[in-house]
């Protein structure tokens, strides 16, 4: 009522009132508009309703889209998150096709992100740095001001990044007797000179009892992602592993505020950092 009577002053008179809430307390500069989407929220009602609906937690739909390049990262992230949907979550496989000209991507990245943006929905793009392609499609996207939330840039790839090569064929060892196949043969082998996931897979397929079985796809994702959850941190050290933090993104999106980050942050189109944007 009081907003009312208030509204209705306002009107006759020509003039403006601070609205109920500032008579209690002080609001920091920029804050209503975080909060509400402007600083009189009752002046744009459509404006202001979808923000208050994700600060109390109301919304009903994804408050984040989770681009991964493929199935071993996307039955990684399943295994730790079973129903993504749940929490805010959508995740979408691209199946190796991160750049967006190719004709037979299922959803084209570019109209995602759009997507993402008009919706004011968190882009989360996970890849890998060892196909240059890749990098360049994202650099794009970011000149272009489509990306507003996390990026993994994964070097050279995703199992490299997240684990080292003595773990790596622990975990493939693992996978194989979990299947009934000697583990021994795979931590026998000769492994030097690999450097990245590739190379890993093809020197599997050559050692491994499976006969030539190719070392990717949801096993080999969910053995990945349990390893992680018994070995959270590197084992020289205690820096957590990267994939922990990509996680922790993805769940953060569903409190976070998306105008704030847009308005506050973008990405280095270079090295893929967040960075912070200088204030006028």
């Amino acid at each position: 009522m009081a907003e009312m009577i208030r509204r209705a002053f306002e009107e006759i008179h020509g003039v403006e009132w601070p609205e109920e809430d500032c008579a209690f307390g002080w609001w920091r500069p920029g804050a209503r508009e975080n909060f509400y989407g402007s600083s009189r929220p009752l002046d744009d009602v459509l404006e202001a309703r979808p923000r208050l609906a994700a600060n109390y937690g109301l919304t009903t739909g994804s408050s984040v889209r989770w681009y991964v390049e493929g199935d071993t990262e996307y039955y990684a992230i399943l295994a730790m998150i079973p129903e993504p949907s749940k929490v805010g979550i959508e995740l979408v496989n691209l199946r190796g096709n991160i750049v967006s000209e190719r004709a037979n991507i299922a959803l084209k990245l570019a109209d995602g992100l759009d997507s993402d943006c008009a919706h004011r929905r968190f882009s989360i793009l996970s890849f890998d740095l060892d196909v240059a392609a890749n990098a360049k499609a994202v650099s794009k996207h970011i000149e272009n001001k489509r990306v507003v939330g996390y990026i993994a840039a994964h070097k050279p790839d995703f199992e490299f990044a997240n684990f080292t090569l003595d773990e790596l064929i622990e975990i493939a060892a693992r996978l194989d007797e979990s299947l009934r196949f000697p583990g021994a043969t795979v931590r026998e082998a000769d492994w030097g000179g690999i450097q990245n996931a590739r190379e890993f897979g093809q020197r599997y397929e050559a050692v491994s009892e499976r006969r030539g079985r190719p070392l990717k796809g949801e096993d080999w994702g969910r053995s990945l992602a349990e390893y992680a959850g018994e070995h959270p941190r590197w084992p020289s050290s205690d820096e957590e592993r990267p994939f922990w933090g990509e996680l922790r993104a993805a769940l953060q999106g569903r409190t976070a505020n998306y105008d704030w980050q847009r308005r506050r942050f973008c990405f280095d189109p270079h090295t893929f950092e967040l960075v912070e944007v200088a204030e006028d």
